[in-house]
């Protein structure tokens, strides 16, 4: 069965939330976008498996003086899969503000999302940067 319109607007959605979530330094709004057994990956050397090694992270993070603030953006998006499982693949670009804003980073990011009671949720999150 394809994926419905509802279903890909509410994972639309969550893209936002995350964003939104990891930009303004709202750690459980961020977390509330995993599964409990989420991995996130990031290439080459960086996995995090489970809810709370992403919780560290975030915490991490949010904790940093140093840390600037940033603007993710995606576009692009292709969403597949059915009403319990999606495949969602797009562009990402990561702008870091300061009194020179720059982009950081660009790539590709590829995530399976799963239906949990009800909401989309990030199963697994892997971002692939342009080199």
């Amino acid at each position: 069965m394809a994926i419905s319109t509802e279903d890909r607007m509410a994972i639309m959605d969550l893209l936002s939330r995350y964003n939104h979530a990891i930009d303004g330094g709202d750690t459980e709004a961020w977390l509330d976008c995993f599964t409990e057994d989420a991995v996130y990956e990031f290439p080459p050397d960086r996995r995090w498996e489970g809810i709370e090694q992403l919780r560290e992270v975030a915490e991490s993070r949010a904790a940093n003086p140093d840390q600037p603030a940033s603007r993710h953006w995606l576009n692009n998006v292709l969403i597949e899969g059915d009403d319990q499982e999606a495949r969602v693949t797009s562009y990402v670009m990561l702008l870091r503000l300061s009194d020179c804003p720059r982009i950081n980073h660009t790539g590709m990011y590829r995530h399976t999302l799963r239906k949990v009671d009800g909401a989309w949720k990030f199963a697994h999150r892997r971002m692939d940067q342009d080199r």
